[in-house]
């Protein structure tokens, strides 16, 4: 039984970093250093630069699609790959409380679903 649930880490953790290696290139592609740079933007108060960076991540990874509506398996899968270390009912509340998004635009629905996420890991 320890081998089982040791070998189950093992997996979650490679799925992870793959996840997070998907991010980065995500990030690059869409015109950012990585995803370290997105908290230094919205830190300058850049929206206007975050939400079409973030839009554009979110479809590569599925978060989104091209007409920015957003899909909560893909927040869920977002979650549960980036904030690992948070127990599911935590994970839950996350993905409950930032699922829906509102904004006029992708971009803006982007940028909102980041502040969100930002606000209910504290």
């Amino acid at each position: 039984m320890k081998i089982f649930f040791i070998v189950s880490l093992l997996i979650a953790a490679t799925l992870a970093n793959e996840y997070i290696e998907k991010l980065e290139t995500a990030a690059k592609e869409c015109g950012i250093g990585g995803v370290g740079e997105l908290r230094a933007l919205e830190a300058k108060g850049e929206k206007t630069t975050i939400g079409p960076t973030l839009f554009c991540m979110n479809k590569k990874i599925g978060i989104q699609d091209s007409n920015g509506i957003v899909h909560a398996e893909g927040v869920a899968n977002h979650i549960r790959k980036t904030h690992a270390e948070k127990d599911e009912s935590e994970q839950n509340k996350i993905i409950e409380n930032c699922d829906k998004p509102t904004g006029d635009s992708g971009a803006d629905k982007a940028y909102n679903l980041f502040l969100c996420v930002i606000k209910n890991l504290h």
